[in-house]
């Protein structure tokens, strides 16, 4: 936050001037989800009559010597002598200045729904992760969330800030999934199409919403990205008519009443994140019955010969599990309880190493190339594992004596 000279003939004292990203042209809004979240804000608080404002794109590339005075990243916000660049600053600064229509949420289910859709997007689009399945993992949990929910948006009937954070997400990873990885928002997602529809009838949306073209162009400029075909490349040119992807899907908008909770299990993941299809829609107690034949594996990999590796499945015991359940202070006579809590355990394990293994990739990405031979081994270590394991709200901490 900065100061800058007040002038005669100021603009009132509730106009703010909002700097975005320019598109390709110079004068259509440039594919930048930060931009749109900001736009989103002010025009929740202009259409509720807290303030007016004025939109300039800028083109980065080539700002004018004026914008440079102000800011040198966007989004901006200008409102009489106060500078604001920083996301977080300017999120503040308008919730107290302007404090109707209240954005602020404490929904903790939404939030966790949301948290990790982009990350896990951002691995796949980067080819970090080259299978859709935790990015399809994350969609349907947040899915599992908006049909159980009651409401239009992710915590009311109208959008709020964290509805300013996800939709032009989503918007940006429906396209860019599409362009990119040939790759569409799964149709039985109906709680996700239903917020998304929501969202398109929603000027607050639309409005500052960017074209498909120029989405795609943000993606293309990310050096970690693959090129798109010739066909591609013509088809979402930014020399077309802007296209805007705001249909919905027709099988996607049958009223699909929310489970009964107790009744139905809302989902089984399998190891990565993703429902079996023989056991959507099974009952509780059809579940628990399977259970009774089930015994969950661990997998270790162990090198015999020089080039030879074996896999090898060991099993989890029920007395292991029974033990350590024992030794927090729960009892049960229960065998099926005993191997949900093993399922459970070792479901939780697999998506803390799966994530250790993404940022192991993502990390090797960011520094410099030397060549490699093609069958190098990633080994585990604390330098991937500590923020997987703060994803999940363990946070590790070396002792004193090892720093």
């Amino acid at each position: 936050m900065s100061d800058i000279p007040k002038e005669n003939g100021a603009a009132p004292s509730n106009h703010l001037e909002l700097f975005v990203k320019a598109g390709k042209d110079g004068e259509s809004y440039g594919g930048c989800p930060l931009c749109q979240r900001m736009f989103m804000i002010l025009l929740m608080k202009a259409n509720a009559g807290e303030l007016t404002f004025t939109v300039t794109t800028v083109n980065m590339a080539k700002p004018p010597a004026d914008f440079k005075k102000l800011a040198s990243r966007l989004p901006v916000i200008v409102h009489g002598s106060e500078i604001l660049s920083d996301l977080d600053e300017m999120v503040q600064y308008i919730d107290e200045h302007f404090p109707y229509p209240p954005m602020a949420y404490d929904n903790v289910k939404a939030a966790q729904a949301c948290l990790d859709v982009f990350s896990k997007f951002s691995f796949y689009i980067k080819d970090v992760s080259h299978s859709a399945t935790p990015l399809l993992a994350e969609l349907q949990k947040l899915n599992m969330y908006l049909d159980q929910s009651p409401h239009k948006f992710l915590c009311r009937d109208i959008p709020d800030h964290l509805d300013c954070i996800m939709l032009p997400k989503l918007q940006h990873i429906r396209v860019a999934i599409k362009a990119f990885k040939d790759l569409e928002f799964p149709v039985d997602l109906k709680g996700l199409w239903r917020y998304l529809k929501n969202a398109y009838d929603s000027d607050v949306f639309k409005q500052p919403c960017p074209s498909d073209q120029e989405i795609v162009c943000h993606w293309l400029s990310k050096p970690e990205l693959p090129g798109l075909s010739k066909e591609k490349e013509q088809f979402y040119s930014t020399d077309g008519k802007p296209r805007y992807s705001f249909d919905i899907p027709k099988d996607s908008q049958d009223e699909q009443k929310p489970p009964v909770e107790g009744t139905e299990a809302n989902s089984i993941l399998g190891a990565n994140g993703v429902a079996d299809s023989k056991t959507l829609g099974m009952t509780l107690n059809d579940f628990a019955v399977q259970l009774e034949d089930y015994t969950p594996t661990v997998s270790s990999i162990h090198q015999v010969a020089a080039l030879a590796c074996v896999t090898v499945i060991r099993k989890i015991p029920d007395s292991v599990t029974a033990f350590y359940l024992n030794r927090a202070g729960f009892e049960t006579t229960d065998p099926r309880i005993v191997r949900l809590i093993s399922l459970a355990s070792q479901k939780f394990i697999s998506d803390i190493a799966n994530d250790a293994l993404q940022h192991c990739k993502m990390r090797a990405l960011g520094q410099s190339s030397k060549k490699q031979s093609k069958d190098k081994r990633l080994t585990l270590t604390m330098e991937d594992l500590t923020p997987a394991l703060a994803e999940y709200g363990i946070n590790v901490k070396k002792p004193q004596y090892f720093t």
